[in-house]
């Protein structure tokens, strides 16, 4: 049984919002609906029960929420535990970082800083985007790299190193090509190619495509950036 299954059940036996949980948990709301299906299908119970306005918290969800939120508090207690000890006993850095990481300025400064403290080794580790929040909650890093909608919602201390906006990708004998600036609605008759639904860009522009009046027409969906 995972834990991070069972992290999904209590956040979402607390909010009772998909949504919510997925913000709590920084990430989508695809991957909490399956954590909860898969967790339900090896408990062989339904612990929530879903209409179309509702999530309420089943009889049998009732009876081993008590139990969960313990092994989802011994779980983040022997992470802590684990990392302040390795902490006292190694001069090791552990970075978390995001498959990107190496098309960004802080790589190089990352590695300058190595060159510096050659005494200090520095471990990175690459984790997809969406669950390097787990991982440093868990504390089985000590810092991470992120890339973040909603940077106000990270309960860390946080420096905001930069600022990326969206870029449309165009042939280059589309019409909108030799623009400067486009705006969302203009893209309303368009094929997308998108970042997988697990990703934490898929739905906030998703998102943002609906409030511009659309739904994207998407061909292709990919777990990879390139």
């Amino acid at each position: 049984m995972e834990i991070n299954k069972l992290r999904a059940f209590v956040d979402l036996a607390k909010t009772l919002n998909f949504s919510e949980t997925a913000e709590n948990l920084y990430t989508s709301q695809s991957t909490i609906s399956k954590q909860i299906k898969s967790l339900e299908k090896e408990l062989g119970q339904e612990l929530f029960e879903r209409n179309n306005k509702n999530v309420a918290l089943s009889e049998y969800g009732k009876l081993i929420l008590p139990n969960a939120e313990k092994i989802v508090l011994l779980s983040d207690w022997i992470s802590k535990e684990t990392s302040e000890f390795k902490n006292n006993n190694s001069g090791q850095i552990r970075l978390g970082i995001i498959p990107t990481f190496a098309n960004y300025d802080i790589f190089k400064q990352t590695m300058v800083y190595q060159k510096l403290k050659p005494d200090i080794s520095l471990a990175l580790q690459e984790i997809e985007t969406n669950q390097l929040i787990n991982t440093l909650k868990q504390k089985q890093v000590d810092a991470a790299f992120i890339r973040t909608m909603m940077p106000e919602k990270l309960d860390f201390e946080k420096i905001i190193i930069a600022q990326e906006s969206f870029t449309v990708c165009l042939n280059k004998e589309h019409p909108f090509a030799n623009k400067n600036e486009i705006k969302l609605s203009d893209l309303k008759d368009e094929t997308f190619i998108m970042l997988a639904k697990n990703s934490l860009l898929y739905e906030p522009v998703i998102n943002l495509c609906r409030k511009a009046g659309f739904d994207p027409k998407i061909s292709f969906v990919s777990d990879r950036m390139s």
